[in-house]
C-alpha cells in the first residue's frame, strides 16, 4: 500500500506483484544474460507496471485520480530509471557493500 500523500491510499500491490512475476519469468524463460542484455524486454515489463498502476487509479474521483496517477507515474519513473542502470554497475555497488541484498538472485 502506497501512503506517500496524507489521507490517500493507492494499492499498487497487484501491479508490483505482476511486475515481479513477469521479471522472474523472463529470466527463467530466456536466462539471466538475455534479461540483462535486452533492455527492450525489461522496458516492456516496466510499461506493463505503469499501465497496471494507472488502471488502479481509474475509478477514483477526479482530484484523487490525478494524485493517484501522479504517484503511479513517479513510481514508474523510479522503476524505469533503475532498470536503465547497467547491470555491471549495480553488481559493482553490491560488491562494495559486501554482496547482494538478502534474497537477491545470484
Amino acid at each position: 500500500m502506497v501512503r506517500d500523500i496524507p489521507f490517500q491510499e493507492y494499492d499498487f500491490r497487484n501491479a508490483c506483484a505482476r511486475h515481479d512475476f513477469l521479471s522472474r519469468n523472463y529470466r527463467d524463460m530466456y536466462g539471466e544474460q538475455a534479461f540483462l542484455d535486452d533492455p527492450d524486454g525489461q522496458r516492456h515489463i516496466d510499461t506493463i507496471l505503469r499501465d497496471d498502476m494507472l488502471e488502479t487509479c481509474k475509478d477514483r474521483f477526479p482530484g484523487s485520480q490525478q494524485l493517484c496517477q501522479s504517484t503511479a507515474m513517479a513510481y514508474y519513473k523510479g522503476v524505469a530509471a533503475v532498470s536503465a542502470v547497467p547491470h555491471s554497475f549495480i553488481v559493482d555497488i553490491f560488491k562494495g557493500l559486501g554482496g547482494p541484498p538478502p534474497g537477491a538472485r545470484r
